[in-house]
């Protein structure tokens, strides 16, 4: 501890960590922000727009043109002062040409509008966007033809002002939070014995981390609750009217009968619409649920109520939406949030134990080098992660709009997978010739470009190269990193060398594929891989600094001739890589990269909320993984643990298969089935390379040797994979029945395996 730059290296890189989970936080929140936020201010812009629509489409049904309508200047006058925050409203005729306009001073331009991708459910209207501009449009007609559109404009500087007004508070907390996480690091690594303070540095991580997600759910709480309270006024209003111009010719609107059915439609049109009741003296003349009628008036349970008087003396209209609305809201949000720690947290534990490698100022020694290895794999996985939850469904639309046919889109799975598969063999005998860590760099830096492609082009057809550049860097990587593994780990200890790889692939694809599947709602699909080219290069630079050369102890080459021929003959070696090595990886190419993405995507689940549910299948490998590969090194038994993984593979397929068919809740089918997939295979992945590494072909070709040829061929399954999926899904009608009979050939080959006993 006595060395200054070994004082206050730690903390730096520790608060950099921090940093960026804060940062991330932060950008995740106003993400959700912009994107829910407008969706309450158009819907409220809608509401009161229907007022002046209603009476446009009542003088048009006299048959006289929109244009002379002598109220329309009055109407939108008074919408306007109502609502100072509308810009522009402007009438077209069908063919689009403008026939009336009233706009504030200095209002922006209209420029060039595109579709909005935000709904507004329980709305007849449209949402168009500009860089400048919201536009709601409302259609106008009367009972035999369309006559035009009613516009109304809102600035996105509104919309802004009211974000940066809400998070004011977390501007002030995230410096204050990263200054006192950085100021008592400082303090923690020069008083504290080494591995305590990384502990403690730890909790505060957790602590910083847990501090910006309240403020930041307050400030979406204030943000949220403002909005909705505003869109049920301006529905409130907007219904307020039509009961008022009754009211205004001395109509008793509780006499008729239509008045209750006026109030069913709204809600039919309006599914946050909780109720919406007409009482007079606080006595429920009119009301959208029976029961209340003649009723003494009061706000039902659960409810936020807005109450708009009518211009009938005593007369009040109550309106209200369940606060689900608003606590669903909030939930999406803070949802995201912990999958950001958790993503972030497997970020955190890598270099933080790292940190601690690096004060004890060994960089030669072995546990030095495999320390170092951990987060560059962890970070490679990741970059490929990021784009793992969005990418089955933005292959589709990419082929959809070049009218290519679905088989290309698990083609190019499958080309990923055969790039990976093709340079195991050349790469395993570079790495036996010269060493691993060239192969470690290469396959980066063609990871990064495949990725950079990828988010360079839109076109389905550079998807081609792309993905062969990435699955052919993802394959060098693999035989880089796992040869350095293998030729570090003690002989003792090997499963668990093995188990950095499983927790690199896994614990990448959890943060990559959360993280991944938030920015893409918030950045864009290209943006993302753009994101993840750019990590490509960091971890390129870190593998110059840390990561040194291995070589092997012989470097006498084997004749792959000989090498196949002595694998042929050891009938352990070709039981495990039939029945259980090929499956397994056919399952996890096919499943989980490939079919799982897409049936959520077609199953109506958000991006964001497909990356948290693969998370499951991942958390499941982690969790046996981690336990699995240190019972294997105490007991000396691996046969007993591929048998319950291939058992728990089959079960998880079946869970995901019969989830529609069995009517389990929507979502309890994925994330159970695939949690349980993840068991399954986290019961396997480890423990077959050391069951492998067993055989008597291993004592005569060399462990590992035998080990990466091992993993060349079960890559026959990564290729296979979306290939074979994706025929049972058509054979099935593209519903999930395949991962059925998907499971119980699983479990044939399973109990083949288990029966079919060693000599």
């Amino acid at each position: 501890m006595s060395d200054p730059r070994t004082r206050w290296l730690a903390p730096v890189l520790a608060s950099a960590v921090c940093a960026l989970a804060l940062l991330l936080l932060v950008y995740a929140g106003l993400g959700e922000a912009y994107r829910t936020y407008p969706t309450f201010v158009t819907r409220s812009l809608a509401s009161q727009g229907e007022v002046v629509q209603e009476a446009i489409d009542r003088f048009a049904a006299s048959g006289l043109p929109i244009a002379q309508y002598p109220g329309l200047a009055g109407g939108v006058a008074t919408l306007m002062r109502t609502d100072a925050a509308i810009a522009r409203v402007s009438v077209h005729d069908p063919q689009g040409r403008r026939l009336f306009v009233r706009e504030q001073p200095g209002a922006p331009k209209a420029g060039d509008f595109h579709t909005s991708a935000i709904a507004l459910p329980g709305v007849d209207a449209t949402l168009q966007e500009s860089p400048a501009l919201f536009r709601v449009t409302l259609p106008l007609g009367n009972k035999f033809e369309p006559l035009g559109a009613l516009c109304l404009d809102l600035p996105r500087t509104g919309v802004q002002r009211a974000v940066s007004r809400a998070f004011a508070a977390v501007w002030i907390a995230l410096p204050l939070a990263l200054g006192l996480f950085a100021a008592l690091a400082v303090r923690l690594y020069r008083t504290r014995e080494r591995h305590r303070a990384g502990q403690l540095v730890g909790g505060l991580y957790g602590a910083a981390y847990l501090a910006i997600a309240v403020v930041i759910a307050l400030s979406l709480t204030g943000l949220y609750a403002g909005a909705i309270r505003a869109e049920t006024t301006a529905l409130g209003q907007s219904l307020a009217g039509r009961l008022n111009r009754a009211y205004a010719i001395g109509l008793r609107l509780e006499d008729f009968s239509g008045v209750a059915d006026t109030f069913h439609g709204y809600q039919r049109r309006d599914p946050d619409l909780a109720y919406a009741s007409l009482s007079a003296q606080n006595q429920v003349l009119v009301d959208t649920d029976d029961h209340r009628l003649g009723k003494a008036w009061h706000v039902p349970a659960a409810c936020l109520d807005v109450d708009v008087p009518l211009a009938a003396p005593g007369r009040v209209l109550h309106v209200g939406v369940a606060n689900r609305v608003f606590t669903d809201t909030l939930w999406r949000s803070i949802k995201n949030f912990g999958v950001i720690f958790v993503a972030m947290s497997f970020l955190a534990v890598l270099f933080f134990g790292f940190l601690n490698l690096l004060l004890e100022r060994e960089p030669g020694a072995a546990s030095f080098q495999l320390g170092a290895i951990r987060p560059l794999y962890f970070l490679a996985v990741f970059l490929e992660g990021l784009a793992s939850s969005f990418l089955p469904p933005y292959f589709r639309d990419l082929a959809a709009q070049r009218h290519v046919g679905a088989a290309w889109v698990s083609g190019l799975f499958t080309l990923y997978f055969l790039a990976f598969w093709a340079v195991l063999l050349p790469a395993g005998r570079y790495a036996q010739a010269r060493g691993s860590r060239p192969l470690v760099l290469v396959g980066t830096a063609l990871a990064g470009l495949g990725m950079g492609l990828a988010a360079l082009s839109g076109q389905f057809f550079w998807m081609l190269p792309a993905r062969l550049l990435a699955g052919a860097g993802q394959g060098l990587l693999f035989v880089g990193v796992e040869t350095y593994i293998l030729q570090l780990a003690a002989q003792s200890r090997r499963t668990q060398g093995s188990a950095i790889i499983v927790y690199g692939y896994n614990g990448g694809m959890i943060a990559g594929g959360a993280i991944g599947a938030l920015l893409a709602v918030y950045m864009g699909v290209r943006p993302v891989m753009g994101l993840a080219a750019a990590i490509a290069a960091l971890v390129l630079i870190y593998a110059f600094v840390f990561l040194e050369n291995t070589l092997p102890a012989n470097h006498d080459a084997i004749p792959w001739k000989q090498v196949f021929a002595q694998l042929g003959r050891d009938s352990e070696f070709m039981r495990t890589i039939t029945l259980v090595g090929v499956p397994t990886k056919a399952v996890l190419t096919g499943v989980t990269i490939f079919a799982a993405p897409l049936v959520l995507s077609h199953a109506g689940y958000a991006r964001e909320d497909i990356g948290q549910i693969l998370m499951f299948y991942a958390a499941g490998v982690l969790l046996c993984s981690r336990y699995a590969s240190r019972w294997v090194d105490a007991s000396g038994r691996t046969r007993p643990f591929l048998m319950l993984g291939i058992l728990a593979s089959a079960a998880g397929l079946g869970l995901v298969g019969m989830g529609p068919i069995a009517h389990l809740p929507a979502v309890a089918a994925p994330v159970v089935g695939l949690f349980v997939l993840g068991l399954g295979h986290g019961l396997i992945n480890a423990p077959v390379v050391t069951h492998i590494s067993r055989t008597r072909v291993a004592e005569s070709l060399g462990q590992g040797l035998t080990s990466s040829t091992y993993r060349m061929l079960e890559r026959v399954g990564h290729v296979s994979g979306p290939l074979l999926v994706a025929q049972l899904l058509f054979l099935c009608g593209g519903g999930t029945t395949g991962l059925v009979w998907l499971g119980g050939a699983v479990l044939a080959l399973g109990v083949i395996f288990m029966l079919v006993r060693p000599a």
